[in-house]
């Protein structure tokens, strides 16, 4: 069983496994790809495999990583390889997530909220008793699955056309209608509600926050922004730490996000997230 928390699903109070166990630690890719071969990078994975804690992917980052030339690849996987087991793959697409906890508010019980359910399977259907689960192994079953990671793929390169064209329209109608600029203006009040009755279930708090900064902000939404906006969504609603890219930590940092959601930290910040894991392994949650 993962960390679970108590959801408030049709009136009554239910146990629900969000599948992750303590500590889940997610890192944005690039810090990711920095921290692979450190003696920083060893220290997060010795701390997470020694309290059998769990370091969090997207597919998002899966895609990335298959993207990378020999060497570089494989100084990212052989890193990612030290977490044996420990690895898991997370939901990379915030309305899914949302979409579950929806339903999780009719049901007595749906565990794994947050967790992808594509990887185990592919995982099963390529591995036999002789076989440690890995990353590795998952990058070549992936490999041998083109027509499932190209639907993969293009999902991905849609969500991101989508969610640029989204904000993009909604920051130019926020400077120039009243009715948007009330409405945005009013997220955080409407999120807040919601999260206060059922804290449990975060993610539509995370993305209705992170919908207002993007759209106040005065940066424009860079098509690059949306894997970020929609991984520190999932992320932050379900990880007990996340590392985000300067301008994804400072907007996170800003919200003011209240427990169970994770504590944030930048990319300049490594020594402080491994203080702080180092003494979450130590005390538990």
């Amino acid at each position: 069983m993962g960390k679970v928390y108590t959801a408030i699903l049709g009136g009554q109070a239910k146990l629900i496994d969000t599948g992750l166990p303590f500590p889940s630690v997610y890192l944005d890719y690039d810090v990711l790809n920095a921290l692979a071969g450190t003696p920083a990078g060893r220290a997060i994975r010795k701390m997470i495999s020694l309290d059998k804690g769990t370091l969090c992917l997207t597919w998002f980052q899966l895609a990335r990583i298959l993207a990378l030339d020999g060497k570089e690849f494989e100084r990212v996987v052989n890193y990612l390889e030290t977490f044996r087991d420990r690895i898991s793959i997370l939901e990379s697409h915030s309305k899914e997530l949302i979409e579950r906890e929806n339903r999780c508010r009719d049901l007595s019980e749906l565990p794994l909220l947050p967790l992808d359910r594509t990887a185990p399977k592919l995982v099963e259907k390529y591995r036999d008793e002789e076989t440690e689960v890995s990353i590795r192994l998952l990058l070549t079953a992936i490999g041998r699955e083109r027509g499932l990671f190209a639907a993969i793929k293009r999902r991905l390169e849609e969500n991101e056309r989508l969610c640029h064209a989204f904000f993009r329209d909604e920051r130019k109608k926020y400077r120039t209608d009243p009715e948007t600029r009330e409405k945005i203006d009013g997220l955080h009040e409407e999120a807040r509600e919601m999260f206060e009755y059922n804290p449990a279930l975060p993610a539509y708090y995370v993305q209705r926050m992170l919908i207002q900064a993007s759209i106040q902000a005065r940066e424009r939404f860079q098509h690059s922004d949306t894997y970020k906006y929609e991984s520190a969504i999932v992320s932050l609603s379900y990880c007990t730490f996340v590392i985000l890219n300067h301008k994804w930590a400072a907007r996170a940092k800003r919200l003011r996000l209240p427990q169970p959601c994770a504590e944030v930290f930048n990319s300049q910040e490594i020594p402080s997230f491994i203080k702080n894991l180092k003494f979450s392994c130590r005390w538990g949650a």
